[in-house]
């Protein structure tokens, strides 16, 4: 803290540029039948403001265009040139649909925001709205918003058209279980009752009228429109399944027809569909809906970006200097789900050295949604520079799954070194461990932490031991000496 006498040495710098004024803002409020367009532009010392109502329709939106350009090029200064009109920035609201007719009319450079960052105010009048919107568009408060082709739009209504058909039939088979439970049937607790292969003769044997024998047997078929009802609810789970099998095939060739953006250039559709397949986790569909919502990689600056759009990037809150909590951003819900997922599938093999390391952080905390999540961001970076570098996955360059050299040293020996880790010693024995090297392994591995007894401490003790065996043995040596 400098004192009242230290105040006149102070030496300002150059500062740092956050936004730069722009010499003219729009800003348009959205909705279903009208939007409310605002212009302002510096005029001398002042901001002269216009506002225009337009409908919808395709004519009125491109009037609403036409009319905001001639409020820039009215002016004895113009705020646009002839030569900037198909670039003139604006910021718009993103409301559901219903602003992508107005993007596409209007074109430009827009900054669509999400309508509780644009207007945080009390007061809710359209014309409020599209001033503020204004405001912020002038003074360049939002970074310009990326647009995808048609191409692109086209792949993303196939991919939300699958998702909603992915729903139906996950829906279709909950409700068939749902009404076999009614009368008594219970074998939808062993998997999906029309899914499953030994469930779904069962469900065909009930359609047909028959009674089911052995654990599944109450002693009588099902009534007669319970059986319609069942079998219709069959058929549409089957087709389902094959729109669902068709819809994947149809987006897949057409990505395949795409070229896509890297660091080299752009290369074919199946060419990068190889390379995010090559990623631990990654399957066809992952690696579909990563291309589809991410479309250009160059876009995003660095791998903390795509974390956080990905919703995978946690902020944190910080007061007089100090981490009080950390909040996870929402992102784009489509890819934290999916990659979510791969991070759990990874977590469960084994012999992969994300899944050991995923493993190793549930041993440590208990909590696999923790630890899936710090997976599946690992999976999410690393897909963020195959796709760049338009290269396949390769754990050549880690090193966080490389294990340090542990000497062949007794347990018994262990134990004098470690008295704490005394209390888990039937527990070890039992497991067939006779030495340190193999205690670390088994704890690295990750199927020493399911037995029972062996929890978070257990884990810290064994690493902290580990970690400085060689100190341990220095001072063990000392006092035999």
């Amino acid at each position: 803290m400098k004192s009242l006498d230290d105040l006149d040495k102070v030496v300002l710098d150059d500062g740092i540029d956050v936004q730069t004024l722009r010499s003219y803002g729009i800003g348009i409020d959205t909705h279903s039948k009208f939007i409310h367009v605002c212009v302002m532009v510096h005029e001398n010392a002042s901001v002269k403001k216009y506002e225009h109502p337009f409908g919808t329709t395709w004519n009125q939106l491109l009037a609403a265009k036409v009319w905001a350009v001639d409020v820039l090029k009215s002016k004895p200064i113009p705020a646009i040139s002839e030569a900037d009109i198909s670039e003139f920035h604006y910021t718009i609201e993103s409301t559901g649909c219903y602003h992508f007719p107005v993007l596409k009319a209007l074109g430009g450079t827009p900054s669509v925001i999400n309508p509780l960052l644009a207007s945080p105010s009390r007061r809710k009048t359209d014309a409020l709205d599209a001033k503020l919107l204004c405001y912020q568009n002038m003074t360049g408060l939002w970074p310009e918003s990326f647009q995808y082709s048609d191409e692109v739009c086209e792949l993303r209504v196939m991919v939300n058209e699958r998702i909603k058909m992915q729903a139906l039939r996950t829906n279709t088979g909950n409700r068939a279980n749902n009404y076999l439970l009614r009368f008594g049937f219970t074998y939808g607790q062993n998997g999906n009752v029309l899914s499953d292969k030994t469930n779904r003769s069962y469900t065909d044997r009930l359609c047909e009228g028959s009674v089911l024998e052995g654990e599944t047997n109450i002693g009588k078929p099902l009534p007669e429109y319970a059986r319609i009802i069942l079998k219709n609810l069959a058929l549409q789970f089957d087709s389902y399944d094959i729109q669902i099998a068709e819809m994947e095939k149809t987006i897949y060739n057409r990505i395949c027809q795409l070229e896509w953006n890297t660091e080299r250039g752009k290369i074919p559709g199946k060419e990068m569909m190889e390379y995010l397949e090559s990623v631990p986790g990654v399957g066809r569909w992952t690696a579909i809906m990563w291309l589809v919502y991410i479309v250009d990689i160059m876009r995003f600056p660095n791998k903390k970006a795509i974390a956080a759009y990905c919703g995978l990037d946690p902020s944190l809150k910080i007061s007089a200097g100090k981490v009080t909590s950390t909040v996870k951003r929402g992102g784009r819900k489509e890819l934290h789900r999916v990659l979510l997922s791969a991070g759990g599938s990874v977590m469960r093999k084994k012999g992969d050295f994300y899944g050991q390391w995923g493993y190793e952080i549930y041993s440590r905390s208990g909590s696999w949604k923790k630890a899936a999540n710090a997976v599946a961001r690992r999976v999410c970076v690393a897909l963020f520079y195959v796709t760049r570098r338009a290269e396949k996955f390769s754990y050549d360059q880690y090193r966080f799954y490389e294990r340090p050299e542990i000497p062949e040293l007794a347990l018994e020996i262990c134990y004098h070194l470690e008295p704490r880790l005394g209390r888990y010693r039937k527990i070890i024995d039992e497991s067939g461990i006779s030495s340190l090297q193999q205690l670390y392994n088994g704890v690295k591995d990750g199927w020493l932490m399911k037995l029972p007894g062996l929890g978070k401490t257990f884990y810290q003790i064994t690493m902290e031991l580990c970690n400085n065996i060689d100190q341990r043995m220095k001072e063990w040596d000392g006092e035999i000496k």
